[in-house]
């Protein structure tokens, strides 16, 4: 563990989307504040799987975040204390090169499936102390990561309409939307 004044230790952290740069750079440094971190993944096994070894040997777990039975499935096996939901797609091409399965895809990703994480969370938790929505491709400042590892609440634009339910639903430190 660290130096600094995070202290994690006794925490199981569950981290969407850990198998891709920010995720991943998420789980190591809840890790290196002490917590057991849960390592998810939707396709990427590779990418969690290098996560968890670099984590020493952390469990990684698969699960289509946008299937209500899945996400379900996710938190009763699980168990997280702490829920760090960042997965996130973001495809690379134009608005107009892109077809209505690859848009619907994006937003069952980016909506779906956050609104999914967040209501089972809060059904089984409120549990889960801390839920992040990170956007996918936005560059994370070390400052903001800071705030938010600390619990200080960012607001972020990307999932503000559904951070706002969430905000209503729980106290700060819950959310940063």
């Amino acid at each position: 563990m660290s130096s600094d004044s995070l202290n994690l230790s006794g925490e199981t952290v569950l981290v969407t989307g850990a198998s891709g740069n920010i995720g991943r750079g998420i789980a190591l440094r809840l890790a290196e504040a002490g917590a057991s971190v849960i390592v998810h993944y939707h396709r990427n096994r590779a990418g969690a799987d290098e996560v968890a070894a670099e984590l020493g040997g952390a469990t990684t777990v698969q699960a289509d975040l946008a299937d209500e039975t899945a996400v379900g499935k996710l938190f009763a096996e699980s168990g997280p204390t702490m829920l760090v939901n960042n997965a996130a797609t973001q495809p690379v091409q134009n608005l107009g090169d892109m077809d209505y399965e690859d848009w619907r895809n994006m937003l069952a990703t980016n909506l779906d499936a956050a609104f999914l994480v967040m209501q089972d969370d809060l059904g089984t938790c409120c549990g889960a102390r801390l839920a992040v929505r990170a956007e996918a491709r936005q560059p994370l400042r070390a400052l903001d990561a800071e705030r938010f590892l600390q619990g200080r609440r960012l607001e972020e634009s990307a999932v503000r309409m559904a951070g706002d339910l969430t905000a209503q639903l729980c106290p700060p430190p819950i959310l940063f939307g």
